[in-house]
């Protein structure tokens, strides 16, 4: 078992909602399930424990799981920090920046790495479940996707879109994210889950059949809106979903009225989580400084870019509702980067690089930016709370006047800062901050001491979303699908190819018998590796071998090209070509590689005179190629000229047809040559007897280089 891979017909779908509950229920059964992500794009991110950075939803996939987060479930994740340029984490690491011109083409280096981590993913356990990102049907990004169809391709992922069907248009979604894409990355599409249903379900079955008999993509579940599943999101775009969720608060409640300040660029939003699964706790997330100025708490969260996002909030008139609030002795918490906007002065030589900016001068506070960024789990006290969260910052806050101390940071009067995130997802520090705050506000809100708690109310969500899970999406189909997956763009069949060593020997060449089909589906038959013989008097049986290397190649498969006969010390044109395709794929990592082997003296046939010990070149020849199809070295296999050895008994041809039919894995092979045995024929998927109908050579003309070879 190794993959399959969760897409989306577009971005928000709920794929990230769907591998979490996948992740749970499967390990629930038992399964040694782990999340994947190869690139996310994202201000939403977490601290693991050896202080890597990835995105929040992995993080939480993680915990679904039952694995450690650890920077290999994320190995590449894009911090947008302007609208043409993302900072790059890689492997939980700052790496640099990505312009949006280098965004389809200058990420070579990060699909070596996302690809690396995949790998080793699969080595060390039963499933790896993909989240992809976006759409796979982008097509203007499609030559350096490794997060959708270019991952499923390298690995033979099978893939199952999901589809939003809240949203309107589901069938049309579908369908055009089936057409758009390309004819090799449709063969990968195994199926579809439909998210957020709400309704009789026999009014849409009728218009998924009708999907699946146009694409042949299977239906594998109808998953039905959850009410109160709200769990992390990736970007900010999801940080007002709370109340729709979780609804107004009970009237019986005196509400304490939290409004969160919606900067363009901001980051870790979803520290406020956990104010919204508070009871008795109204939040909002705003822009208007009207509405900042009358809430009981303001929130200024944290940002991507802390000196333009203040120059934002200045710009709307945001900095004078603050100083209201100050002035009133209204609270405001600063979280991160909007800590830092609450300082005396900004300066910042690293994201923005505008030197020294004055900020809002409620806390006696300098900031620096340094060009280190520091990203830790940490803990801290509260009077007697003790108060765990993760740090994620370049700015470095020193006090310069006084203050209390509050957390990490600082606190005068109403006025609160932290570079803590995470802080209020501590239940016994939330409840002792809020109560302080009411009574700052003069609100009569209290905690309820029976409040289920975040942690616990989060886990509750997921064990929901995976009974959901369980109940409507066919997991054992996809099991089943994710056991086909094999290497580059090809599905490893469920079950092994049965032999076929007791056929008759004796085939009439003008009748091949068929071969009756196992028991397998339509996905598992267009995906079955091949075993293809091209034989006959006539030429191209080796340029139709070589033709099919190269689709080979251009698809990323691993290509061994095994030439018997056939001289290494003659130039050939197809020779000279793979080695420059093994050369390309050696420097930039298209394609794939390529092994080529001699194992004779002659062209296309043994030379007289010849004093080279066929035989023992052909043994040895096969000695190599059977030691590689044991070994799964190669995805296609061409065995140029073979059928001559074999017709000349140089090999025992009953001992290597049953090794072709017997080998493992997903292998295509491919056999040139005349005097292809009978046994040969019989046992080969594709046969093509090459007949000369016109040839120069008839009028003595000679073979041509870059024709003939």
């Amino acid at each position: 078992m190794t993959g399959i891979l969760i897409a989306g017909t577009s971005s928000d779908a709920g794929k990230s909602l769907m591998v979490t509950g996948i992740c749970r229920a499967l390990k629930r059964r038992g399964i040694d399930v782990v999340p994947f992500k190869a690139q996310n794009m994202s201000n939403n991110s977490m601290v693991c424990a050896d202080g890597s950075e990835i995105g929040r939803a992995q993080y939480l996939q993680a915990q679904a799981a039952g694995v450690e987060p650890a920077s290999i479930l994320n190995p590449v994740l894009l911090k947008p920090g302007t609208d043409r340029r993302a900072f790059v984490v890689l492997r939980g690491r700052p790496a640099g920046t990505l312009e949006a011109g280098e965004y389809a083409t200058g990420r070579r280096h990060l699909a070596e790495a996302a690809f690396a981590a995949y790998q080793e993913l699969s080595d060390s356990h039963e499933l790896v479940v993909v989240e992809g990102a976006g759409s796979p049907a982008e097509t203007n990004l499609r030559a350096g996707d490794y997060v959708n169809m270019g991952l499923a391709q390298q690995f033979g992922l099978p893939v199952v879109l999901v589809g939003d069907i809240d949203r309107g248009g589901i069938l049309a979604s579908l369908y055009g994210t089936w057409g758009i894409v390309s004819e090799a990355d449709r063969a990968l599409l195994a199926g579809f889950i439909i998210n957020k249903f709400r309704g009789d379900q026999s009014v849409l079955d009728p218009g998924l059949d009708d999907i699946s008999r146009r694409t042949g993509m299977e239906n594998l579940g109808v998953l039905p809106w959850l009410e109160g599943v709200w769990l992390d999101g990736e970007d900010a775009l999801q940080v007002d979903r709370w109340r729709a969720e979780l609804g107004p608060v009970p009237e019986k409640l005196v509400p304490l009225r939290v409004a969160v300040v919606r900067f363009p660029r901001i980051s870790n939003a979803t520290d406020v989580e956990a104010l919204a699964n508070t009871p008795g706790v109204d939040v909002t997330v705003t822009a208007d400084p009207y509405e900042a100025a009358a809430v009981d708490l303001l929130i200024l969260p944290g940002s991507r870019s802390t000196v333009d996002d203040l120059a934002w909030l200045r710009e709307h008139g945001l900095d004078e509702a603050i100083a209201a609030r100050r002035a009133a002795g209204r609270p405001v918490l600063g979280i991160c980067g909007g800590y830092q906007m609450l300082a005396q002065v900004i300066d910042d030589q690293v994201e923005t690089r505008k030197g020294r900016v004055p900020g809002l001068g409620l806390l006696p506070v300098e900031v620096s930016f340094a060009d280190e960024k520091i990203t830790a789990q940490t803990t801290y006290s509260w009077g007697v709370h003790e108060v765990h969260g993760y740090e994620i910052h370049h700015g470095v806050c020193t006090r310069v006047g006084q203050a209390e101390p509050f957390l990490d940071g600082w606190q005068v009067g109403s006025t609160f800062g932290t570079m803590l995130h995470g802080s209020l997802e501590n239940d016994d520090f939330r409840n002792a901050f809020l109560t302080e705050v009411a009574r700052l506000a003069g609100v009569g809100w209290r905690p309820d001491p029976d409040a289920v708690g975040y942690a616990a109310a989060r886990e509750q969500m997921i064990e929901t979303l995976a009974d959901a899970v369980e109940e409507k999406v066919d997991l054992d189909r996809m099991l089943e699908l994710a056991g086909l997956a094999g290497p580059h763009g090809a599905a490893r069949r469920a079950q092994p190819r049965p032999s076929r060593a007791s056929e008759p020997e004796a085939v009439d060449l003008g009748e091949y018998s068929e071969v009756e089909a196992e028991p397998l589906t339509a996905r598992a038959l267009r995906l079955r590796p091949r075993l293809i013989v091209n034989t006959g008097d006539g030429k191209g049986k080796s340029t139709a071998a070589f033709g099919v290397g190269l689709r080979a190649w251009s698809q990323g498969w691993s290509i061994g090209v095994f030439q018997f006969i056939k001289t290494c010390g003659w130039p050939t044109g197809e020779r000279l070509a793979f080695q420059a395709l093994d050369d390309v794929h050696q420097r930039t990592g298209q394609g794939g590689r390529v092994e080529w082997l001699n194992f004779g003296e002659g062209r296309t046939a043994t030379r007289a005179g010849a004093k080279a010990d066929q035989r023992a070149l052909a043994e040895r020849g096969w000695q190599q190629v059977r030691e590689r199809l044991l070994a799964e070295t190669h995805d296609l296999l061409i065995l140029d000229e073979f059928c001559h050895v074999l017709a000349k008994g140089w090999l025992d041809a009953d001992e290597v047809v049953d090794t072709l039919l017997n080998r493992p894995g997903h292998q295509h092979v491919v056999i040139t040559g005349r005097h292809a045995p009978d046994r040969l024929i019989a046992a080969a998927d594709l046969v093509t007897d090459m007949r000369k109908i016109k040839h120069p050579f008839d009028a003595g003309e000679k073979g041509q280089a870059g024709i003939e070879w």
